[in-house]
C-alpha cells in the first residue's frame, strides 16, 4: 500500500475518533449543573406513576446558588444544630427544599447493571445533576453488579461522598448481587437496603486470572484497599469490622444477615417499598443533617443518551474483542490487496475505537500476545511448517484473549465462550486451508513451465529445422521448435520452453488425437 492510501485511511480513522471524543459527555464533578432545558416539559409519565427524564448534561450553573434558592423557598430539610454548637466550615448546600404542599417528593432514579465501568461514573455525575435540577430529595440507584474497574469505583465513591442530595442505593432485583466493587459503593451511599434474596460482599482484590495477589504487592494492595472499605464504613455508621472481612477474607453475606450485622440498613421488596423505608431517617449531607422524604415520591427514571448507550455497548469485553480481532484482519486485508481502500478504514476505526476511546482497561501483554497470533496466522499461509505456526497462534490467541482485560482492581473478565468459539472458528479455518494446499499440491503444476513439458500437441503449421511452426494443445496455439521437420497434423510433445517458443520432438505412439482448432490460418 503506497503512503498516499496509508495516509488517507489513517486521516478517516483519526476523524471518526475525533468525532466519537466530542461526543462524550465531560467527567465534571456531579455539583457542576445548573440552567439547562427544562426537565418537566420533556418528561412523559407512564402507566406506574413514574416519570422518565432526558439523562442531565453537564451545565455551567452553581450548585451553591440553586441551593441557596431553594432555602430562600421555603422551609428546609436541613436538621439544624444547637445554637451552642460551632458552625462548620463552609460547603455548598445541600438542595433541601421540600415539595409544595399538595406536591409529591421527587427521587430520580438511576440503574447500574452489569460490571462498573467509566460509564457507570458518567450515568452517576449526570443522574446526580438531574437530581439537582429537579429539586429532587434523593437520588435512587438500583444495583446488581459482579464488580468492575477500580478507578472508576473510586471516583463513583466520590461523588457519592459528595452527593448534594441524600444517596440511596437499592441491591435490587430479586437475586441481585453487590459484589466486589459493589461492596464499597453499598457502603458509601446515605441509605443501603437490600432485597430479601440478595447478597452482598467478596470485596477482595485479585490478580489475572481471580487468584491472590502474592509476595509484598498483594500486602499493598489488600491493606490499602481494606482501609479504604473500614474508612467508607467508619463515615456512615457501618459494621467496620465487616467491611475489612470483605476484603481480607471476601466474605458474604444475605440480606437478612446483613441487617444483623449493620452492614446495611434493611430490606425492601421493590423501589415503592424501599423509598417507604428510606423515608424519616436522618442522614448527612455536605456536613449537615438532612431528613429524608421519600414517601409516595414521584419517580423521575435517568434515561441513557445516545453517547451513554454508544458508550455502554463500548465497555462489553465481548464487543472490544471482536473489534481488536476485525480490526487486525482488516488491516491485513488491505495490505495484501492495496487500493480496497474499505477494508483498511473498517480496520483502522475498529482499532482506534478500541484503542482510542478506551472505556475499559486493557492488558498489554495480552495484546501483544493476541498481535503475535496474528502475524503467525497470516504466516502459516504461506510458510510449509505442518500447521507448527498455525498451533503457536491459536495458543497465543487463547492467551492473549484471557489477559486482555486482566489489570489488577478489575473484575471485567471476557467469557470463555466467547475466546474458544473464536479459536475453534480460527483452528477449523486453518485446517481448511491446508486441506485445500494439500489438495492442490496432489494435482501437480496446472500452469508455468511445469505444467507444459509432458504436453501433446498436433502440428497446425509445418515446423522446418530452420523454420518455426505452430502446434496446438491445452486450447492454445504456440510458436514451436524442432530438431526435424513435423509436417501438419504429426503428433508432438513438448520437450522445453523458451519464453513464449516451445520445443517440441515427434511423438512415436500418441493414445488421444489432439483436435486441432476449426480455423487455421
Amino acid at each position: 500500500m503506497d503512503a498516499k492510501r496509508f495516509v488517507r485511511i489513517a486521516l478517516n480513522a483519526l476523524l471518526i475518533l475525533l468525532v466519537l471524543g466530542r461526543a462524550r459527555p465531560s467527567s465534571g464533578a456531579p455539583g457542576d449543573a445548573g440552567s439547562g432545558h427544562d426537565a418537566t416539559s420533556a418528561q412523559s409519565a407512564d402507566a406506574a406513576g413514574n416519570t422518565r427524564a432526558p439523562p442531565a448534561a453537564s451545565a455551567s450553573g452553581d450548585v451553591q446558588a440553586d441551593a441557596q434558592k431553594a432555602t430562600d423557598a421555603g422551609t428546609s430539610n436541613v436538621v439544624e444544630p444547637d445554637a451552642a454548637e460551632a458552625p462548620k466550615a463552609r460547603r455548598p448546600l445541600p438542595v433541601d427544599t421540600p415539595p409544595p404542599r399538595g406536591r409529591a417528593p421527587v427521587v430520580v432514579r438511576a440503574d447500574i447493571r452489569e460490571t462498573i465501568t467509566q460509564v457507570s461514573d458518567d450515568i452517576i455525575r449526570d443522574a446526580l445533576a438531574l437530581a439537582v435540577r429537579e429539586r429532587a430529595q434523593a437520588l435512587l440507584l438500583v444495583m446488581d453488579t459482579p464488580g468492575g474497574v477500580l478507578d472508576a469505583t473510586r471516583s463513583i465513591v466520590r461523588r457519592m461522598l459528595s452527593a448534594p442530595v441524600p444517596v440511596i442505593l437499592f441491591i435490587a432485583p430479586a437475586g441481585a448481587h453487590a459484589g466486589s466493587a459493589g461492596v464499597f459503593l453499598s457502603l458509601a451511599a446515605h441509605v443501603t437496603l437490600m432485597q430479601p434474596t440478595s447478597n452482598i460482599g467478596a470485596a477482595h482484590p485479585v490478580a489475572p486470572f481471580g487468584q491472590d495477589i502474592k509476595g509484598d504487592v498483594g500486602k499493598k494492595v489488600v491493606n490499602d484497599t481494606a482501609a479504604w472499605a473500614k474508612s467508607l464504613a467508619e463515615t456512615r455508621g457501618r459494621n467496620v469490622q465487616w467491611a475489612e472481612k470483605a476484603v481480607r477474607e471476601s466474605v458474604s453475606l444475605t440480606a437478612t444477615e446483613a441487617v444483623a450485622q449493620h452492614v446495611v440498613d434493611g430490606t425492601a421488596l421493590d423501589v415503592a417499598d424501599a423509598l417507604r423505608k428510606a423515608d424519616g431517617r436522618v442522614v448527612e449531607v455536605a456536613d449537615r443533617p438532612w431528613k429524608v422524604t421519600t414517601r409516595g415520591a414521584r419517580v423521575v427514571q435517568f434515561e441513557l443518551g445516545f453517547a451513554e448507550h454508544l458508550y455502554e455497548a463500548l465497555s462489553s469485553p465481548g464487543l472490544v474483542y471482536l473489534l481488536l480481532l476485525v480490526g487486525l484482519l482488516g488491516l491485513y486485508i488491505e495490505f495484501q490487496h492495496p487500493g480496497l481502500i474499505v477494508p483498511g478504514v473498517l480496520g483502522a476505526t475498529a482499532l482506534g475505537i478500541v484503542i482510542g476511546v478506551q472505556m475499559l482497561p486493557l492488558n498489554s501483554f495480552g495484546l501483544l500476545l493476541i498481535g503475535l497470533a496474528a502475524v503467525l496466522f497470516f504466516a502459516e499461509v504461506y510458510v510449509t511448517s505442518f500447521g507448527l505456526l498455525g498451533a503457536a497462534g491459536v495458543a497465543c490467541l487463547i492467551a492473549g484473549s484471557y489477559l486482555l482485560f486482566d489489570v489488577p482492581g478489575s473484575a471485567v473478565r471476557l467469557g470463555g465462550w466467547t475466546i474458544w468459539s473464536v479459536a475453534l472458528t480460527l483452528s477449523a479455518s486453518l485446517l481448511w486451508i491446508g486441506y485445500k494446499l494439500v489438495a492442490i499440491k496432489r494435482q501437480g503444476a496446472t500452469s508455468g513451465s511445469e505444467f507444459l513439458i509432458g504436453q501433446v500437441a498436433q502440428v497446425v503449421e509445418a515446423i522446418r529445422p530452420d523454420a518455426a511452426g505452430k502446434v496446438f494443445f491445452d486450447g492454445t496455439l504456440w510458436t514451436a521448435t524442432a530438431a526435424s521437420a513435423l509436417e501438419r497434423g504429426v503428433r508432438c510433445r513438448v520437450v522445453g520452453r523458451s519464453g513464449l517458443t516451445v520445443r517440441v520432438a515427434p511423438l512415436e505412439h500418441a493414445s488421444d488425437p489432439v483436435d486441432p482448432p476449426s480455423t487455421q490460418t
